[in-house]
């Protein structure tokens, strides 16, 4: 197998080494071959050393690798997009779905808590739609709170939403 090797080696540099040669044919072609014809005026080929140039160094900070950014200091601009006018929903099950709105997007470890007259709608997560089910009519309160734990980072402004449901 070494001797295999030793072969393959020795014979890719003979390769690299055999002359360039060129002529033109009867079309005018410019035609390059490894063999001289010397019925065709063939001329050797000078080889200039091919450019070389080496990929740039860059070293990597592992430790921006292995953790997202933490940044709590980004500043949100928090509502609600798909509110009708009058922000008075006709939903006679109580049912109805709220579209959050924020600029910048979540960083990665925050999340969105909706509150509803006060108290936690559901836990807090990084999506921004969300399904109420089986709400009383009348007026509630909704607050859109960007968390990272149990720690608020940004809070929207109250806003009052008016379910009408059929009276039973």
């Amino acid at each position: 197998m070494r001797l295999l090797m030793a072969g393959i080696l020795l014979l890719s540099g003979l390769t690299q080494a055999a002359e360039i040669y060129r002529y033109t044919d009867e079309q005018g072609n410019t035609v390059f071959t490894d063999q001289p014809n010397p019925a065709r005026k063939a001329q050797s080929v000078e080889l200039s050393a091919p450019n070389q140039i080496a990929p740039p160094m860059q070293s990597l900070d592992n430790s921006a690798l292995a953790t997202p950014p933490q940044s709590t200091q980004a500043t949100y601009q928090l509502g609600f997009t798909n509110l009708p006018e009058g922000n008075a929903f006709r939903a006679n099950d109580g049912s109805l779905t709220l579209q959050a709105s924020l600029t910048p997007g979540l960083l990665y470890s925050h999340q969105l808590q909706l509150l509803i007259d006060g108290q936690p709608f559901g836990s807090p997560s990084q999506s921004t739609s969300f399904h109420l089910h089986n709400l009383d009519r009348g007026a509630h309160s909704l607050i859109l709170q960007v968390v990272q734990g149990e720690q608020v980072i940004a809070s929207s402004p109250v806003t009052t939403i008016y379910v009408l449901r059929a009276h039973q």
